[in-house]
């Protein structure tokens, strides 16, 4: 599992000891793909927050996380082309579906309910892992793996610490989450990068 106190920083180097030339748009994808995990990872704890207090922003903060996918989308789509952004937008939706069936879960005290969506929230994350290293060779499946089962053990504490009031330890474990974001934007973008780079010739 991933330390995040200490970020490994193999995790955010491109190709280590090689000299490449990387175009503005694609250092611009370090910055897109934080933005939009960091975003991911908020709407998924604005949405717990509504739905634990029954908030009446419930239906706005779910089309808004949602929408995430679309986001998603966009930048695979530079890379990847329509087909293969669809497959994994729709992989994300399926993440996130599993997500929220486990908040509603926890916050109706429907163990049953929370126990077979944590287990398929568990399997849409290795469904992630493989797609991912499947079509870029400088993502690692275990990687993606353990970065993701990191995220979904820490969004579990976070979903059980606020349906039990326990609001400081909340903040403590979302804040890990947004390094863990952080990680997983960063990676993300390391793979998009390596596999477009150019390596100049030597000489």
């Amino acid at each position: 599992m991933v330390n995040i106190n200490q970020i490994d920083q193999t995790l955010l180097t491109i190709l280590p000891e090689t000299n490449y030339y990387v175009t503005y748009e694609l250092m611009n994808t370090i910055i897109n793909y934080q933005r939009v995990w960091s975003e991911f990872s908020t709407w998924m704890r604005n949405y717990m927050y509504s739905t634990v207090d029954n908030s009446a922003n419930i239906t706005a903060v779910t089309n808004r996380l949602y929408r995430t996918q679309t986001d998603f989308y966009n930048l695979f789509r530079v890379f990847y082309g329509p087909e293969v952004s669809q497959y994994f937008t729709n992989l994300i939706l399926s993440f996130v579906t599993s997500a929220t069936s486990v908040m509603n879960g926890v916050k109706n005290n429907n163990q049953e309910a929370v126990n077979s969506s944590t287990i398929l929230w568990y399997q849409n994350a290795d469904a992630l892992a493989s797609f991912l290293a499947q079509i870029n060779p400088f993502w690692d499946e275990r990687q993606w793996r353990n970065l993701l089962y990191q995220y979904i053990a820490m969004s579990n504490q976070a979903i059980t610490s606020t349906v039990g009031s326990n609001f400081e330890l909340e903040i403590s474990i979302n804040d890990r989450l947004q390094d863990l974001t952080y990680i997983l934007g960063s990676y993300m973008a390391r793979g998009i990068i390596a596999r477009n780079a150019t390596i100049p010739p030597e000489g």
